[in-house]
């Protein structure tokens, strides 16, 4: 009997090499801008053997850090990087995903590099 992990899977017209995913775990390692690094990419890279990688909570708002140096998605100065690291994932032969990502008031202004913190009420903001 094979194993279910190790068999192919197809989700509408995407096909991965197996069923073992990467869910999103934060590394804390992009720049302060929240653009992507080597590190980041060397991190991704080493995961050869899975079928879908999950990139980790990526910012969608430089209010909504929930850290200095977590990777961004809220300027077109991370398009370059973004890219550069789907290409890596893909050339492990993984699909690739992304958690998309906002605090909220469960941040700072340390986080946010003292922009004002974004919420949708007071909580969180005492």
């Amino acid at each position: 009997m094979i194993l279910q992990l190790a068999l192919p899977l197809k989700i509408g017209k995407w096909h991965t090499k197996n069923r073992v995913v990467l869910p999103p775990m934060v590394t804390w390692a992009a720049n302060p801008d929240g653009t992507i690094t080597d590190y980041d990419l060397k991190h991704y890279a080493s995961f050869q053997d899975v079928g879908l990688i999950i990139v980790e909570a990526t910012a969608v708002s430089p209010e909504g850090r929930l850290s200095a140096r977590q990777i961004g998605a809220f300027s077109d100065d991370h398009l370059p990087g973004l890219s550069r690291l789907a290409e890596t994932i893909h050339a492990q032969g993984a699909l690739a995903a992304i958690q998309l990502h906002h605090a909220g008031g469960q941040t700072n202004l340390e986080n946010t590099h003292g922009l004002p913190l974004l919420a949708p009420s007071a909580a969180g903001h005492e």
